[in-house]
């Protein structure tokens, strides 16, 4: 028996003798952290309580408790699991030994570091100590709800504890802490790629080796881990969505009901057969002074410099894939009848199922040509599987390693065969396969490890341990030199892989060198992700870097398909986080960063209700910019226009699926797109000095300012700014014209769908929705501070998709509600305040003077009134049955029911006359919806702001109609408009911005993208020199707004000039204005 003293108490174990030569030290069970059961379910491992007695480490220590469907087909392990195993040639050697961790695989759900699989024979025969760990899994390890009590990633944690543990007890082993090498295989290999990422693993390890997975394979990352998290709860019987709840719930289930459930969010995850994890890495949300390991999707953090990497996958990976609860016949049905099987999963949550279609059949074709899918040529979907499951993700993850220029690197594919060749029997594919010899998924291990509960002992002289000869040494010399080949004993020189000169070694009875790895089929995945999924960094970009205030950035250079290329900068913070105290506050400065900042992905959108995809998205930490430009450093500095996206103020995002800026800096222009907070966190009102309103829009403002202080380094004039938005953007625009806040920081400004004179934007009683809603989430005191005190405390979960109604009229009537705005804001020390007048007193005293404005709308606003799954029976049956259903919002709470009565009749004979409203008549109903809540607001600003002659102003009214006019789909209402095009609120978005969002894409000398190119020339224009017709264009002069005579342009296939818009319409409600409330009317 042998004893060591560790830090944490004795322990005992043996000398071995190894059967493949010499002997070695084992010390099996040694706990590295605290058994995780009770209160600590799901938590980040807490350090392990000493021990004053001589502790057994003979035996292998319990696995984490799991369901085994690879291996011994059996339930079994225990929570407490946190053992690892040390294995080590010699306890005081001359020499401290490199040490090699090993990472054990098994899909997040199986698995374990003990000896029946991973024994050492083999490897410390080299020279080097093994320790290889167990860590939770399955739910115990990866089950996350967002919170601060289930946050995620316990299992990644467990590993971090286990590495720590190392650093600190390996040299009472004879082993070296400064020379670590962490590998793994599969999940195992996943969790490897992302200790070469998280910051909690800095510092832990030297060289890395990453067999055959990456945290760029789709199955390594958890999507939406929380949604998963409540199917979990609701199937074993849990049907609350409180937090608290939800985690005393999961903390007092017996451990034996959280195994063996499967977890699909979509109905494709639960038809199609193709593996699908339902718990792995997720990115963690910030809680406190919890410790992150994994956040801002991974890739956006650093690889850590100087560690050495090896990666690679063996030549049929994709047999794993054939390995499901179905028979072969279900998967071949799948592949044959539905294209989308072969879409990657990783775009199946950010594409459209018409972009997955054509996608899939795209790689059906390139793999099957038009040959019916069938045992005949399985080997081929093996070859799909192989690339869509591993290679491409492993090549990608080796790119982004390539690329940071701090990692020496090496690749290999692994090609040997012999009997130890296991897995394709083992994943029950021998027989389909005609029992030939492959390389499958998981057949290295069996060269590295004598896998005793799987293979015999292998004859050392045979052709087999030849090869674990050549494997092990290839591993070992480069945990201990960096270098695979140092005296290339192999026969080869395995050089290292580059962007440039892309070398790999193929590992099989001898090791060949080649070059650029699987060339064809990474082409053709390169084009696929290109076509469908540009933003998605998996193909190699020359990258640059630019300095702004706060330090260095380093964004991407791209090519526009449209034409030509520009420079991408994502995800760029404009201000500090607002979380904690800072909920609700202005944005504050953002502090420097030191090193440099990786710009290539968007920053988190604010934490919203998504109605479209009908999802809780995002993240408090939102906010963030994003830069385009033609040019870093143009002789002449560019235009610069400011997007503020719409989305109601409750949703939304400036990110380029929908705001991408390939049309606009086509034509010259810097392209700015925001992000800003949003609903109750961005526009909540306590008229307090910690909740005084006009959060989201002081956001707004901290971006401006941010282009004023940073756009030159882009190569852009923080002289020549122009601000632009549609609907909800739109008012925010026009709100910028007026406050205080945003004077001088922009020049020209471009009003869409929507305006500060529109009840959408102005916010009634704003102090009273705020005290009702805390009512409704269970505060009931009026008292300011504790209101505060509660908002700034409450979960982020519950302060999204929230409708305050204030009166009995506000719930009962069937009409667009909107229950967070701009507020007037009440004066406070030492507060910068928005906006802090009517409105309309505001509009009379007129923008601020000099800047140019365009202003105007689309034909069909009203559609978007149908938006939402409004009960339109209901609807209807309201707006025949009470006048006042049509009154304005703003005669609502200050004008008695009988003159609204009053009103609301004269508004329906005007749209209606006599007839019934009703589905005949919704043209009608839709018109009225236009009018009311757009058009007029839209011609009383217009004609307010012209009177005063302060400001240059142009009109519009869009009436642009082509295939891109989808906002009746995007709405969900096109069963409407089956026989007509119509020009929707928002239908003028996809003629300014590419628009990911709907999947399709234009010909450049097709009828719609010349309408684009002409929208997209009136707008950056108008940007560049006050006037969207400069030279004439198209052979027409658009000519401002004036009172007098009230030209307008008419945007459609043909630009048409006109005058006064909709003028009778717009009369009839001016008059309706000036008999009953005269303030806004058109003076």
């Amino acid at each position: 028996m042998v004893q060591i003293r560790i830090s944490d108490g004795i322990l005992e174990g043996e000398m071995v003798q190894n059967i493949y030569g010499g002997s070695f030290y084992s010390f099996k069970s040694i706990p590295y952290a605290k058994p995780p059961i009770g209160d600590l379910r799901f938590k980040a491992p807490q350090p392990v309580e000493p021990w004053n007695y001589i502790r057994n480490a003979k035996d292998s220590g319990p696995e984490s408790y799991q369901s085994d469907s690879f291996f011994q087909k059996k339930i079994f392990g225990q929570e407490d699991c946190l053992y690892l195993n040390v294995y080590t040639p010699d306890l005081k050697p001359y020499k401290s030994f490199p040490v090699m961790v090993w990472i054990h695989g098994g899909g997040f759900l199986s698995g374990s570091g003990n000896d029946d699989m991973y024994g050492p024979e083999f490897i410390v025969n080299k020279d080097v100590i093994l320790v290889t760990i167990n860590y939770r899994l399955g739910a115990l390890g990866f089950l996350c709800l967002d919170t601060e009590e289930i946050p995620g990633n316990a299992g990644m944690k467990d590993q971090i504890a286990a590495l720590r543990w190392v650093q600190n007890n390996i040299e009472n082993f004879g082993g070296d802490p400064s020379n670590v090498t962490i590998f793994g295989e599969s999940a195992g290999a996943a969790c490897v790629s992302c200790h070469l990422i998280s910051p909690m693993s800095v510092g832990l390890f030297k060289r890395a080796i990453i067999q055959s997975g990456s945290i760029t394979n789709y199955w390594a990352k958890c999507q939406k881990p929380r949604d998963r998290a409540l199917i979990l709860a609701k199937k074993l019987g849990c049907f609350t969505e409180n937090d608290e709840e939800l985690a005393k719930f999961f903390k007092s289930l017996p451990v034996e009901s959280l195994i063996q459930i499967k977890l699909p969010i979509t109905a494709s995850e639960n038809f199609i057969e193709k593996i699908h994890l339902y718990f792995a890495i997720v990115d963690e949300k910030k809680f406190g002074n919890n410790e992150r390991y994994f956040y801002e999707n991974g890739l956006t953090l650093n690889i850590h410099q100087g560690v050495d990497v090896i990666i690679g996958y063996v030549e049929h990976e994709g047999i794993i894939g054939l390995k499901t609860d179905k028979d072969l016949s279900v998967i071949l049905d799948h592949a044959n009848f539905y294209p989308e099987y072969f879409a990657p999963k990783s775009m199946a949550f950010k594409t459209t199922v018409m972009e997955q279609l054509e996608m899939g059949k795209r790689i059906k074709k390139y793999y099957f040509r038009e040959d019916i899918i069938s045992i005949e040529n399985l080997e081929q979907l093996v070859n799909f599987l192989t690339a869509e499951l591993f290679v491409y993700g492993i090549i990608v993850f080796a790119r982004f390693v390539a690329q940071s220029k701090k990692n020496k690197m090496y690749m290999y594919k692994f090609s040997c065969k012999s009997k130890r060749n296991i897995f394709t029997k083992i994943f029950g594919a021998d027989n389909v396969l005609r029992n030939k010899t492959f390389v499958c998924h998981a057949d290295d291990l069996g060269y590295l490890f004598p896998m005793e509960v799987l293979l015999e002992d292998v004859d050392m002289n045979s052709k087999e341990y030849e090869m674990i000869q050549t494997v092990t040494k290839l591993w070992t010399d480069f945990a201990k030199f960096g270098c695979p080949t140092p005296d290339k004993s192999a026969g080869v020189e395995w050089a290292p892989y580059t962007l440039k000169k892309q070398n790999y070694v193929n590992i099989a009875e001898k090791v060949i060198a080649c070059e650029e790895p699987e060339k064809e089929d990474i082409i053709f995945w390169d084009k696929i992700h290109a076509h469908h999924f540009p933003h998605y960094a998996f193909y190699p970009k020359v990258m640059t870097k630019v300095k702004v205030a706060e330090g260095i950035l380093e964004g991407v250079k791209e090519t526009n398909k449209y034409g030509g290329e520009f420079y991408s900068f994502r995800g760029i913070p404009y201000a500090e986080p607002p979380i904690g105290h800072l909920r609700f506050k202005a944005p504050q400065s953002k502090k420097p960063w030191k090193g440099v900042r990786q710009a290539r992905y968007h920053g988190s959108k604010c934490y919203q209700y998504e109605y479209i995809q009908n999802a809780i998205q995002g993240s408090e930490d939102c906010l963030y910019l994003n830069v385009y430009t033609p040019e870093l450093q143009p002789d002449t500095p560019f235009p610069v226009m400011f997007w503020i996206h719409g989305g109601g103020l409750v949703s939304g995002s400036g990110n380029d699926n929908m705001y991408g800026p390939e049309f606009l800096v086509k034509q010259g222009v810097i392209l700015v797109t925001i992000n800003y907070r949003l609903e109750v966190l961005g526009f909540l009102c306590l008229h307090t000095k910690d909740i005084p309103g006009n959060a989201g829009m002081k956001d707004q403002v901290a971006a401006l300012r941010w282009v004023q202080k940073n756009i030159r380094n882009f190569g852009g004039d923080p002289q020549n700014v122009t601000i632009f938005g549609e609907s909800a953007g739109g008012g925010c625009v026009s709100f910028h014209c007026l406050s205080p806040m945003s004077k001088g920081l922009f020049k020209r400004a471009i009003i869409q769908s929507g305006c500060a004179t529109s009840w959408l934007s102005n916010i009634s009683m704003p102090r009273e929705r705020a005290i009702t809603l805390a009512k409704e989430l269970g505060c009931t005191s009026e008292n300011d501070d504790a209101i505060y005190a509660y908002f700034k405390n409450v979960s982020v979960h519950q302060l999204v998709n929230k409708k305050i109604h204030l009166t009995l009229l506000e719930i009962s009537k069937k009409y667009i509600h909107s229950s967070f705005g701009v507020v007037k804001e009440e004066e406070f020390p030492d507060v910068e305040r928005f906006f802090s007048e009517n409105v309309y007193d505001a509009i009379r005293k007129g923008f601020h003077e000099g800047i140019d404005v365009i202003n105007g709308y689309t034909e069909n606003e009203g559609i978007i009134f149908l938006a939402g799954d409004r009960d339109m029976k209901e609807i209807l049956s309201q707006a025949n049955n009470y006048p006042e259903f049509f009154v304005p919002k703003a005669f609502e709470l200050s004008y008695p029911i009988s003159t609204q009565i009053e009103i609301g009749k004269k508004i329906k004979k005007y749209y209606f006359q006599n007839s019934k409203v009703s589905n005949d008549t919704m043209d009608q109903f839709l018109k009225f919806v236009s009018a009311e809540s757009f058009i007029y607001p839209a011609i009383l600003m217009q004609k307010t702001v012209a009177k005063l002659k302060k400001n240059k102003m142009y009109f519009y009214k869009f009436t642009c109609k082509s295939e891109r006019n989808v906002f009746t789909q995007y709405i969900k209402v096109s069963d409407m408009f089956k026989n007509v095009t119509v020009v929707c609120h928002g239908d003028d978005l996809p003629y300014i911005f590419p628009f990911r969002e709907i999947n399709q894409e234009i010909e450049i000398n097709s009828r719609a993208y010349k309408m684009i190119d002409k929208v997209t020339k009136l707008w950056t224009n108008f940007a560049k020199f006050g006037n969207p017709t400069p030279d004439g264009f198209k052979g027409l002069k658009w000519n401002p707004y004036t009172t007098e005579d009230e030209h307008f342009m008419d945007i459609g296939e043909d630009l048409k000039i006109g005058c006064s818009p909709d003028e009778e319409e717009v009369e009839f409600w001016n008059n309706i204005f000036k008999e009953y409330h005269p303030q806004i009317s058109i003076q």
